[in-house]
């Protein structure tokens, strides 16, 4: 389920600050090695499902949860987990996350 919810974004690199990631990318750059993206700590922001919605979804049949919730993180990675999957909704089945 994560790797649907992830997608390309399962390979990018966490850095501890915006600072880290410029280095880096000057690093790749100098050495013709590629390119990557990067999830500065200190600069990703969190998202999320709005309250109200919430609301509403959590008590329609096949309703399990957001990603967010389903997975154990390390509370200093919360931001990137919320950006990655706060706004993720896991059903039971893709006929229900269709009415959904």
């Amino acid at each position: 389920m994560l790797d649907s919810a992830l997608g390309a974004s399962a390979n990018n690199i966490i850095t501890e600050d915006d600072d880290c990631a410029k280095e880096a990318i000057e690093y790749l750059k100098r050495k013709d090695a590629g390119r990557c993206t990067f999830f500065p700590l200190n600069v990703i922001k969190p998202r999320s499902i709005e309250p109200e919605t919430l609301k509403v979804i959590e008590n329609i049949n096949g309703f399990i949860g957001v990603a967010s919730d389903l997975v154990i993180y390390d509370s200093k990675f919360y931001n990137i987990i919320m950006n990655q999957l706060g706004n993720i909704i896991v059903c039971d089945n893709i006929a229900n996350a269709t009415i959904i």
